[in-house]
């Protein structure tokens, strides 16, 4: 199991080794791109349609704006791009003080990853991947694969795929609704539609077979079918099922014992059509049946789950339907879908979306009731299955006033909507987010406020203790004299009132091109929190295709060595080593992490 594929990084790095041709793109393919809207595709392909072609990418500064523009101008090309047949990735972590977890875990202390992605013609691909995780015995603990074909009208994956449609209530994308800096993209229209996946994030994925097609008047229907093994949850016996594990290792007894213990069949069918008006509309009916049968219930689950899960999935079918809708006009976007099941009750998502030249606005309502049941569903900002219970806000907007800054923020507000047995009060969060950023030649800085607060009570403890507030400052200094030096600083601080807990962190990051074919990438942290509740979040340069966040609390501090070479012009190589210290109470978390990482390419 690992979230590296399911990552952005990811399929723009691809994308970037493949970029997307501005002049012959087709929707499909420039929906690949993550954080290009809907709304900026039309944009394209009208520009192209009234001027022939593009001769630049100049022009898709407008289009896009410039922030944007400045994150997905490397993704496009104006030439026809003579397209990579293939790549082979191999990608292997290797920890240099296994410590207590060579003791714990049976299989091998390294990661490994081998993925294989090749291009038969213009409209046949196909894909293989297998992934072990640290301390899983068998070097095949995960394998899938895929085969592709596209051609005008019609859209054919036999194998592993990820399925979008609406707002994500019945299957949702994992790039549409994470709050982030970028504020107004949870905001951007969406489409239904599915694409090959080379993911290895288990029990996540579909595989099976998926059909598309288009018909005239922008008619689409989507049919597909799909049969996935996932790792059970089990009682206490491990004999019986009582609901579905996600986190997908493999390394102890228990793990082992729950992997693939439950088969999930889906059965899928949607239509997409225009509806009038410039409203088009979408509807999906969908069919779940596992086996053996999820038996959440009192026989098999303590009264301690029942209470606190009361609103579970527990029994072998589920029939759900959901409708979904979305129109467009020169400066408003609006979508919005209404989701329910036979065995539990609707939920309902809205957006709104308005943008000029220099500024822009969006709101995003959802309200899922107590006992919604949506297994493939998702809710803002939320990854985990089977959503219910929860209403929500998200307000954004950007605005532009001068050239050189740009000002953006973001409210975040959450309510559950059932208290739940162990808590004195249903659960209440909100968050807000400020940003500015100032733009020079060259240089750029920001400044970032951000501020999470929720009601916390005692656990087991009906007495209300108060909310709990944290504040988060952050300044951010970044430096490129040219393209092949880069600088950035870094100070970020954080507070929380209850416990008057503080932490912080300062890095310093550089980045180094001596030839195009080999560069230095190089950060080292310092960090101090009193505990893990006041961590800082870290986001850091990590192997192509892998996101690293690190939770920073304790005191310590943090180094890494990155090379990137490509000794030859189909091949590519990346080695990384990461250090770790920690010192005080929190050694005891462990006091020192050491670990290589290592990617190698081929590109044929």
């Amino acid at each position: 199991m690992n979230g590296d594929d399911v990552s952005i990084v990811e399929r723009l790095q691809r994308i970037s080794e493949n970029p997307v041709s501005l002049n012959f793109a087709d929707r499909e393919e420039l929906a690949e791109i993550p954080f290009l809207p809907a709304a900026q595709i039309d944009s394209i392909l009208s520009y192209r349609k009234r001027k022939g072609v593009f001769k630049s990418r100049r022009p898709l500064r407008k289009i896009l704006g410039p922030e944007l523009y400045a994150v997905l101008k490397p993704f496009f090309t104006v030439s026809r791009h003579k397209s990579k047949r293939g790549y082979l990735t191999q990608k292997n972590y290797y920890p240099l003080d296994p410590g207590k977890t060579a003791q714990k875990y049976p299989g091998g202390l390294w990661y490994n990853k081998t993925k294989l992605r090749y291009s038969v013609n213009q409209n046949t691909s196909a894909g293989f991947i297998t992934q072990k995780d640290v301390g899983e015995e068998s070097l095949l603990d995960f394998y899938s694969a895929f085969i592709s074909y596209k051609s005008e009208r019609w859209k054919l994956i036999l194998g592993q795929f990820h399925f979008q449609f609406g707002q994500g209530l019945a299957f949702s994308n994992p790039y549409s609704t994470q709050k982030s800096a970028m504020v107004l993209n949870p905001l951007r229209r969406l489409k239904t539609r599915a694409a090959p996946s080379l993911s290895s994030a288990e029990n996540s994925g579909l595989f099976g077979l998926y059909l598309n097609r288009h018909f005239q008047n922008n008619i689409e229907v989507h049919l597909f079918a799909s049969g996935n093994y996932l790792d059970a949850r089990l009682d206490t016996n491990n004999e019986t099922v009582t609901g579905i594990r996600y986190t997908g290792y493999h390394r102890t007894i228990s793990e082992t014992a729950a992997k693939n213990r439950l088969f999930e069949q889906i059965t899928v069918a949607a239509v997409s059509f225009p509806a009038g008006y410039g409203l088009n509309a979408s509807l999906l009916l969908c069919r779940y049946r596992y086996n053996p049968s999820i038996q959440f219930t009192s026989p098999y689950v303590s009264n301690s789950d029942l209470r606190r899960r009361y609103f579970h999935f527990s029994g072998s079918r589920l029939n759900q339907m959901s409708f979904s809708y979305n129109t467009h006009g020169k400066s408003v976007d609006a979508s919005g879908e209404l989701s329910a099941s036979d065995k539990g009750t609707p939920g309902f998502s809205q957006k709104l979306f308005f943008r000029w030249d220099r500024f822009q606005f969006g709101v995003s309502y959802w309200r899922l009731s107590k006992n919604f049941q949506s297994p493939r569903g998702t809710v803002f900002d939320d990854s985990n299955p089977f959503p219910s219970a929860q209403q929500g806000l998200y307000l954004a907007f950007k605005i532009k006033p001068f050239a050189f800054f740009t000002l953006k923020t973001y409210k975040f507000f959450v309510k559950d909507l059932w208290r739940g047995w162990f808590n004195s009060l249903p659960g209440l969060k909100d968050e807000w987010l400020l940003e500015g950023n100032y733009s020079f030649p060259k240089k750029q800085i920001t400044l970032r406020i951000r501020q999470k607060s929720r009601l916390v009570s005692a656990p087991g403890e009906k007495d209300f203790l108060g909310e709990e507030i944290q504040t988060i400052y952050r300044l951010h200094y970044k430096w490129t004299p040219d393209k092949n030096f880069r600088l950035q600083s870094r100070v970020a601080y954080t507070h929380l009132n209850l416990d008057r807990e503080h932490g912080i962190y300062i890095f310093q990051d550089f980045r180094y091109s001596f030839t195009p074919k080999l560069a230095l990438y190089s950060r080292i942290t310092f960090f101090q929190s009193y505990s893990f509740r006041s961590a800082l979040y870290e986001y850091e340069n990590d192997l192509p295709g892998s996101f690293a966040n690190y939770a920073l609390y304790g005191k310590g501090q943090k180094w890494y060595l990155m090379l990137r070479a490509q000794p030859a012009e189909s091949i590519r190589l990346w080695l990384k080593l990461r250090y770790l210290k920690r010192y005080g109470k929190t050694a005891y978390r462990g006091s020192r992490i050491r670990e290589l990482r290592f990617q190698a390419e081929l590109i044929f």
